[in-house]
């Protein structure tokens, strides 16, 4: 917090998510860095990409244009990476994974470890 008080960089990125609790088969996860915001939908493997800073509404998506696949990919292994601490059900082979179901409980939840 002192870094924020300070008005220094409090983090890089910013992680979302949406789960079960509202819609069972509309779940995904989400990076941020307030100038890109990565989309990636854990039960389908669908990916956003999404340039804040030029389309604050989130109306074009980048991860549709061939001439952004090197920035997509960017990011993707950006969620790779920080994903790849949960374990195989999110990360295997080095690539995301798609999940049957919707994830109950987070991932520090001591019930994650028993739904697995």
């Amino acid at each position: 917090m002192l870094d924020v008080l300070r008005d220094q960089p409090w983090r890089k990125e910013l992680d979302l998510e949406h789960s079960l609790i509202y819609e069972p088969d509309n779940a995904w996860t989400c990076l941020t860095d307030g100038s890109h915001k990565y989309i990636y939908f854990t039960l389908t493997g669908e990916q956003q990409l999404f340039d804040l800073s030029n389309d604050p509404h989130e109306l074009i998506d980048l991860a549709k244009d061939p001439g952004q696949a090197e920035l997509v990919s960017e990011w993707r292994n950006r969620m790779i990476e920080h994903l790849s601490i949960r374990g195989e059900r999110w990360v295997k082979d080095g690539d995301l994974c798609i999940q049957e179901e919707s994830q109950k409980y987070s991932p520090n939840d001591p019930r994650y470890k028993s739904e697995i």
